[in-house]
């Protein structure tokens, strides 16, 4: 620089005018400056946890929960749950062919430990298909995925009441039908069918062998009062072109058996003492079958007016009586003698006014040769908790002054598309009179599919937010400067 420039420049800066600057720009500036990391950091931290948030949501809908409902506070360390909760429909999903468990809560764990109660809860699909739960001794309900399910029996193929698993009365042992194919009468007979029996202490399965031609689909399976036998039965099915016909057969295993012994099915309510002798009810008639392998067919013990058509029935203990079920609303529940084959009618509820239009009687079991267990349903227009009654009766062999009738529980099925009340089995080992069933917390079921996105979108919306009010800051800062 010149001496010259350098004294005009020095004569400018004497002669211009003071310049006043506000002493709280400088201040301003810098909050503003603060203000912008801030709204910066706002906005990193929303989106990271929108993002964050549908990932994590996105991780646990598939693994969500496989067991839900528990023990109440006050509740014994376990028993027979007083409530029973069928699933919300929007958990077991159908297909052209077989119902399967929402795979939220589908387990394939078996070692659920003792059970309590089993049962199917039926799907929406054609063909009537169900998937099998277990309620253990503490409440938990457990959506099993069983190796095999048959899950399906077409009613023209094994006409009647149909009951695919059954809970052992200690409810350490669920047996189930398995099969393989579809449910096509006329593919049965190619196709393998049979008999499961899951250990639910340690998850371990056995099969039951069916030799060829001994049934090609199980339509029903049942406990005697002990554990040591299962009855089951079915049909063969015998192709011809484009049709086909069934033959009805039934058949028993023993305890730790792999072979069955079959013989013919009169197409009536089963019931199987611990001796393994056989009574069925056939419209009029009673038949008995003694075990005898030689012999392939039942016996008619009396010829009498019991209707039980296709329902379940169950022994007591000392096999002497069997309660009969009932596909009708009545007002009495029957009981038969299986060695007369008389039958008798207990009144339903006496003097309690509960069935003013009768109901169903679906029999479960025995707490012991007097006390008999079973679900009944009244008829006509009825609202929970008296849709579904879990309940314990006398038999006749009890005086009439001493007759008891407790409604000791109940199933929830109200959120179900479908019930079916045949399918039901009891431990009746955990039950006694004076502690019939225990109190236990209703399941918290998973929500239906989508349930996160509210809240995804409200973060995302937020994340929108926040950037915009950034951009517009930073446009009005470089408009300012």
């Amino acid at each position: 620089m010149t001496t010259q420039l350098r004294d005009e420049l020095t004569r400018l800066g004497d002669e211009a005018p003071p310049l006043h600057v506000d002493p709280g720009t400088w201040g301003r500036g810098r909050r503003a400056r603060r203000r912008d990391r801030v709204v910066t950091a706002v906005t990193a931290l929303v989106v990271v946890g929108s993002l964050g948030g549908a990932g994590l949501a996105l991780t646990l809908e598939p693994s969500g929960l496989q067991v839900a409902g528990g023990p109440a506070a006050s509740a014994q360390a376990g028993g027979v749950p007083e409530l029973v909760v069928l699933p919300p429909t929007h958990l077991v999903q159908t297909g052209r062919r077989q119902a399967r468990w929402d795979e939220r809560v589908a387990s394939d764990d078996l070692a659920v430990g003792r059970g309590a109660v089993a049962f199917e809860v039926p799907g929406s699909d054609l063909a009537g298909s169900a998937v099998p739960m277990v309620v253990g001794v503490d409440g938990r309900h457990h959506a099993l995925e069983l190796p095999g399910w048959q899950g399906t029996v077409p009613d023209a193929y094994v006409p009647g009441a149909t009951r695919m698993l059954a809970l052992s009365p200690d409810g350490t042992q669920l047996a189930y039908a398995w099969g393989t194919g579809s449910d096509d009468s006329l593919a049965a007979e190619h196709e393998e069918h049979g008999l499961r029996v899951a250990d639910l202490r340690t998850g371990d399965v056995r099969d039951v062998a069916f030799g060829p031609g001994v049934a090609d689909m199980i339509s029903h399976v049942s406990w005697d009062p002990f554990g040591r036998w299962l009855a089951w039965c079915g049909g063969v099915v015998e192709a011809e072109g484009q049709r086909s016909s069934t033959e009805l057969v039934c058949g028993r295993v023993g305890f730790g058996a792999d072979v069955v012994e079959p013989f013919l099915w009169r197409e009536g309510g089963l019931a199987i003492d611990v001796h393994g002798r056989v009574t069925q009810t056939e419209g009029r008639f009673t038949w008995r079958w003694n075990g005898d392998v030689a012999a392939k067919e039942t016996e008619l013990v009396r010829a009498d007016a019991v209707d039980a058509v296709g329902a379940v029935a169950v022994a007591s203990p000392d096999g002497s009586t069997a309660l009969l079920g009932s596909e009708e609303p009545g007002q009495a529940a029957r009981f038969l003698d299986r060695r007369t084959g008389e039958v008798t009618e207990r009144a339903l509820g006496k003097d309690l006014a509960l069935y003013d239009e009768g109901a169903e009687v679906h029999p479960l079991g025995w707490i012991d040769d007097y006390l008999a267990v079973a679900l009944v349903m009244p008829a006509g227009d009825t609202t929970y908790p008296d849709d579904a009654q879990l309940v314990v009766m006398s038999a006749p062999s009890i005086p009439e002054e001493f007759w008891t009738y407790r409604v000791v529980g109940h199933v929830d099925a109200r959120e179900s598309s479908a019930f079916a009340p045949r399918s039901l089995s009891v431990a009746t080992d955990l039950m006694t009179l004076d502690e019939p069933t225990i109190a236990t917390e209703r399941p918290d079921w998973p929500g239906e599919r989508g349930g996160w996105i509210p809240w995804t979108v409200g973060l995302l919306l937020l994340t929108a937010a926040s950037a915009a009010f950034l951009l517009v800051r930073r446009r009005d800062l470089r408009r300012a400067g």
